[in-house]
C-alpha cells in the first residue's frame, strides 16, 4: 500500500504511518507539499474539513493507493473560556471517493501549548478578552 500525506508536517506523516500500519502490512508513507485552500487556523467545520479534502485530493496522485489530508481547526463551543475546542478532521482519498474521520475535541484554553495560534485565529473580542485575562500570548 502507498499513501500520500498532504503535508509536509512530521506529526501528520507519522500519525498517518502509526495508523495505517495497524491495517497494511506491507506499506509505504510519503509527504507531498500542498495548499490546503484555507486559512492557517481554519475556524468551523466547513472550513477544517474542506482543508482535509483539499489535502488529500491535491496529494492524490496515479503513484499511491490512498492519499490523506489531516486539518486542525476550531469549532465554536459554548462554556470554554476561548469559545472554541480544537478538532483534527481526516480525509482519505482512493481517486474517486472520500471518506472522512474526526477526533475528539480538545478544550484550547488556558495553559495550553500552541496557545498564540489559536489566539491568533480568534475573532477579536474574544482575542482581546482572552489575552486580558492573561490566557494566551
Amino acid at each position: 500500500m502507498i499513501v500520500t500525506v498532504g503535508s509536509q508536517n512530521p506529526v501528520k506523516i507519522q500519525a498517518t504511518l502509526n495508523v495505517l500500519k495497524k491495517v497494511y502490512k506491507d506499506l509505504e508513507v510519503h509527504s507531498a507539499e500542498v495548499d490546503s485552500g484555507v486559512p492557517d487556523q481554519p475556524i468551523g467545520l466547513d472550513q477544517t474539513i474542506e482543508g482535509a479534502v483539499n489535502r488529500a485530493k491535491k496529494s492524490y496522485s496515479q503513484n499511491c493507493d490512498l492519499s490523506v489530508g489531516i486539518e486542525s481547526g476550531l469549532l465554536e463551543t459554548p462554556h470554554t473560556i476561548t469559545g472554541y475546542v480544537d478538532l483534527q478532521w481526516c480525509a482519505i482519498f482512493d481517486g474517486k471517493k472520500v471518506t472522512l474521520g474526526v477526533s475528539a475535541g480538545a478544550r484550547r484554553d488556558a495553559g495550553g501549548q500552541g496557545k498564540g495560534i489559536i489566539c491568533r485565529g480568534l475573532p477579536s473580542p474574544r482575542r482581546q478578552r482572552a489575552v486580558g485575562q492573561g490566557l494566551f500570548e
